[in-house]
């Protein structure tokens, strides 16, 4: 009865972080490099270590080719993002469709790590036929891993472009009010 409960508050602690991440980026966030960085830069080392865990090196090569290709579009749908002042105060606001993609692939883990949990393996590497099993929960892993690499990679490009915009702003504040 108590594990019913413990999935309760993972439950509701995943939905008060899922709304307090949408409210922050419908208003914006304060920028400044470190800022800009530190949200893609700690994604990409969750993604790194939740890789790093993985026994197979395929994998971690589809992952980094996925992350690439994430970067890639990231950088191209960095131009939907904002950088405006307000109030005095510098901000940033990243596109939509990164930050769906992004949440939807970090609940996606969470909600996989809680109803398919891999059972323990020996130090032995896991073969990649039992990744492509669609019925393995190594399936399910393979193919949420993949998206987070992927939407790792779309915030790493992102922030390259709201960095290159939060620069013009911040070298010229009083003629440009928003670059999108």
């Amino acid at each position: 009865m108590s594990n019913e409960y413990e999935y309760v508050y993972v439950i509701i602690i995943i939905l008060l972080f899922v709304v307090l991440r949408t409210r922050s980026q419908m208003r914006g966030r304060r920028a400044d490099t470190r800022r800009i960085f530190t949200r893609p830069v700690l994604y990409g080392f969750l993604t790194l270590f939740l890789l790093a865990i993985t026994p197979n090196a395929e994998l971690l090569v589809f992952a980094l080719l996925f992350g690439i290709i994430g970067y890639i579009i990231g950088t191209k749908l960095g131009v939907k993002s904002k950088v405006f002042e307000k109030d005095g105060v510098i901000r940033s606001k990243g596109s939509n469709e990164v930050f769906f993609i992004w949440i939807g692939a970090f609940v996606l883990r969470l909600l996989i790590e809680i109803t398919l949990p891999l059972p323990a393996t020996s130090a032995a590497p896991v073969l990649l036929s039992s990744y492509t099993n669609p019925a393995s929960a190594y399936f399910w892993y393979m193919i949420v891993d993949l998206l987070l690499a992927f939407s790792a990679g779309m915030l790493l490009g992102e922030a390259r472009h709201i960095y290159r915009m939060y620069k013009s702003v911040k070298v010229n504040p009083k003629s440009q009010n928003q670059v999108s």
